[in-house]
């Protein structure tokens, strides 16, 4: 899951590891429907889950785009 909302019902029973980002004044997603979409998915098995908030809006910051490519690459 890469910055993307979640859609409930929609990710099957594969229980892979998740990112989940946001930033704090985003309003397209703020950080409380990404804390919800996180529970949601922790309650359906989903443990393996990052979920930060970063500074600024709805757009990929720089802070945000190398912590994600440093745990996407992390486990190869």
């Amino acid at each position: 899951i890469l910055h993307g909302g979640v859609v409930r019902g929609g990710l099957g029973e594969h229980l892979v590891p998740g990112w989940l980002s946001t930033g704090g004044d985003d309003t397209m997603r703020p950080p409380e429907e990404l804390e919800s979409d996180a529970e949601y998915l922790r309650e359906r098995g989903f443990v393996e889950l990052e979920v930060r908030t970063y500074a600024g809006g709805h757009s990929l910051s720089e802070a945000e785009s190398a912590d994600l490519f440093t745990w996407w690459l992390t486990d190869l």
